[in-house]
């Protein structure tokens, strides 16, 4: 781990960044196929207060399921169009299939 010190010369951010909307997964495993996977219910928090209210809503509601706290950032992949790219703040998030109970998917022509 490096740490640097760092000047701000600004101190007025969007309200998008000082008060974030976060998103909650939570797992459980299932078999489906044959094969063990994980079904995914997701939420998304708005309005809290800091990202310990949002951790301990997630601690709160896990009820014994793998979950992750996690903070969306736009990206773009190669074809320019933006996607969101997910910065796990806390938890964990499995690694092996996931369901979400929806096939869902943008199909592009060549």
């Amino acid at each position: 781990m490096n740490i640097e010190k760092i000047i701000i010369r600004h101190n007025v951010y969007p309200p998008e960044d000082i008060n974030p909307t976060y998103y909650v997964f939570f797992w459980t495993e299932e078999l489906f196929d044959g094969e063990m996977h994980y079904q995914r219910e997701s939420f998304a928090l708005t309005g809290a207060t800091s990202v310990i209210e949002a951790n301990d809503w997630r601690l709160t509601h896990a009820q014994g399921r793998l979950s992750a706290l996690i903070l969306p950032q736009p990206r773009k992949n190669f074809l320019g169009m933006e996607y969101p790219g997910l910065i796990i703040l806390a938890g964990e998030y499995p690694d092996g299939p996931e369901l979400t109970g929806s096939l869902q998917g943008q199909f592009f022509a060549p």
